[in-house]
């Protein structure tokens, strides 16, 4: 799995946006899961894409913490 094809399959990018997911929780900069990427896993993927995903993730991550957080105050409403 490379950069050099056109593009990855959905199964791929799910694959590799869990390991950016998991990386980031680490603390690990985006250098060094370019490198963790290829060491590891084989997979060449410049900074700036690790980047993208990295903001993709957490644009995901605010969207679920918000629909949680309303859903609990209509159930709050809802029974008061």
């Amino acid at each position: 799995m490379t950069s050099g094809r056109a593009s990855f399959t959905k199964a791929e990018r799910e694959y590799v946006k869990r390991l950016v997911r998991k990386l980031s929780f680490q603390r690990l900069t985006d250098r060094a899961i370019v490198q963790w990427l290829h060491v590891e896993k084989e997979i060449d993927l410049n900074r700036s894409t690790i980047s993208k995903m990295r903001v993709q993730v957490e644009k995901e991550a605010t969207k679920w913490y918000v629909r949680i957080r309303e859903s609990g105050s209509r159930y709050v409403a809802i029974n008061k």
